[in-house]
């Protein structure tokens, strides 16, 4: 239990950003191979080429190493959908245009997408989805809210089960991609497989439907 209250205490801020870098690199090459279970610290701190008591000092546990290696990954990712959002005014046309950017992201770095995946169907962690705490959720939820509230998406479901809804097929969509190893782009159908989203979760009675 110590070692969970330090990951949750202390400030990554005092690592050395090279390090920090080497050490999220490391969890991504490891964990998306391999669940956590399988993956041990002294692995862990060779890879990254520092010290096992850096490791334990900055994070703890191995679902620290992977929440803080995830944060910074779809750190990128959140950084990219966000600036495209801001750049279209249409509700619909900003949630295709994320939708199309989340899928590319993804088909280029498969190995966050597995990551993302063992973070999921990991059983070991106290949150039931890891997913959920990073920024780029957040986010998602919030343009999801905002469409409820703009009458433009169902409103008879709270927002977080249509959140589950879209990040639901998100992550279908990316998982069945890369385990089946498809040489078929998803990417590549992104519109017609967000107008098939979009029918599940706008609200019939808006004049975007229709459009």
């Amino acid at each position: 239990m110590s070692r969970k209250r330090v990951s949750d205490t202390v400030d990554r801020t005092l690592l050395s950003p090279k390090i920090q870098r080497r050490i999220e690199n490391a969890v991504l090459e490891l964990f998306s191979d391999r669940p956590l279970s399988q993956v041990g610290f002294s692995e862990i701190a060779k890879s990254a080429n520092t010290s096992l008591q850096t490791i334990y000092r900055y994070y703890g546990t191995k679902e620290a190493l992977l929440s803080a290696s995830l944060e910074h990954w779809l750190g990128q990712l959140t950084a990219t959908v966000s600036d495209n959002l801001s750049q279209t005014e249409n509700y619909k046309e900003r949630m295709r245009k994320g939708f199309s950017v989340v899928l590319d992201y993804f088909e280029k770095h498969p190995k966050v997408a597995l990551l993302a995946q063992h973070a999921i169907a990991d059983d070991s962690t106290e949150q039931s989805d890891p997913l959920v705490k990073q920024q780029f959720s957040k986010m998602l939820l919030s343009e999801i809210e905002k469409g409820q509230e703009q009458g433009v998406l169902n409103k008879d479901v709270s927002g977080d089960i249509l959140f589950d809804y879209f990040a639901g097929v998100f992550i279908r969509l990316v998982q069945g991609n890369i385990v089946r190893r498809s040489k078929e782009s998803i990417s590549g159908q992104a519109n017609v497989l967000f107008e098939l989203l979009w029918r599940a979760i706008a609200d019939p009675a808006h004049d975007q439907f229709s459009s």
